[in-house]
C-alpha cells in the first residue's frame, strides 16, 4: 500500500463492518487502498460498501459484486499520472524522513553528538535506505493482510531478519563523502514537502477538480 494512504486515509480496522463480513470486507477495503483513486473517491466506495452490508437484506452476494467496483475504480486511474510513477512518489515521503531523521538526526546528533561536523554519506546510506524501504513496504502489507496467527508472527519474523541483513550487507559497500548534517537535514526536508505536495495534488485530483468547477 502507498504510505501517503496508509498514513492519511482512515485504517481498516476503523470502519464498522457487521461480524459476518469483517474479514472479507477488510480484503476488499485493503484492494480499493491499491488503486491510483483520490481518497475522497475511495472514501466513497467505501462508505456505499458498508452501509450496504449494515441492511437486512445484505448477504455474501453483495461482497461478490464488489470486487468489479473495486477493478472499474482501479481502471479508470491506471493511466494517470501517478500510476506510472508510483514507488518513486510513495519513496520521495520515505528516503527524507530515513536519511534526514534517522541515519543523520538521530544517529549523528543523538548518538554520536556530531551535528556540526561533516558526516560519512554514500552507497551504505543509500542502499540500507531502499532497503528499510523495501522491509517498511511489506510490513505494512503483512499487517494489513494478517490480523493474527502465525503467519503474521512469520512475516514479521522474517522481516526483522532481512532488515538485520540489508543493513548489515550495506556496510561492505565502498564510495564516501563526507557532508554537512545540517544541509542533509535540510535537503531531506525539502525533499520530502515535495513528496508530500505531489501525494496531495494526486489523491486530492477530485475534491480540486469540484472547486473549479
Amino acid at each position: 500500500m502507498n504510505l501517503y494512504l496508509y498514513f492519511k486515509a482512515p485504517a481498516i480496522q476503523s470502519y464498522a463492518l457487521p461480524g459476518w463480513a469483517k474479514r472479507k470486507g477488510r480484503q476488499l477495503i485493503f484492494a480499493i487502498r491499491k488503486t491510483n483513486a483520490p481518497i475522497e473517491e475511495q472514501e466513497k466506495l467505501i462508505g456505499q460498501m458498508i452501509h450496504d452490508l449494515h441492511q437486512p437484506q445484505a448477504n455474501e452476494t453483495l461482497l461478490e459484486q464488489i470486487p468489479a467496483k473495486v477493478a472499474g475504480l482501479k481502471q479508470k486511474y491506471a493511466a494517470s499520472s501517478f500510476g506510472a510513477g508510483r514507488e518513486l512518489a510513495d519513496f520521495l515521503l520515505f528516503a527524507p524522513c530515513w536519511i534526514g531523521l534517522y541515519q543523520t538526526l538521530f544517529i549523528q546528533g543523538l548518538e554520536q553528538h556530531n551535528l556540526l561536523a561533516a558526516m560519512p554519506f554514500g552507497l551504505e546510506n543509500i542502499a540500507q535506505t531502499i532497503g528499510a524501504y523495501v522491509v517498511v513496504k511489506i510490513l505494512i502489507e503483512c499487517l494489513l493482510r494478517f490480523e493474527g496467527g502465525w503467519k503474521r508472527w512469520l512475516g514479521l519474523g522474517s522481516l526483522f531478519v532481512l532488515y538485520l541483513s540489508v543493513m548489515g550487507v550495506a556496510r561492505f559497500l565502498p564510495g564516501k563523502l563526507y557532508v554537512s548534517p545540517i544541509s542533509v537535514i535540510l535537503l531531506s526536508g525539502i525533499v520530502f514537502f515535495l513528496g508530500f505536495e505531489l501525494h496531495r495534488k494526486l489523491f486530492g485530483a477530485v475534491r480540486q477538480k469540484e472547486r473549479v468547477i
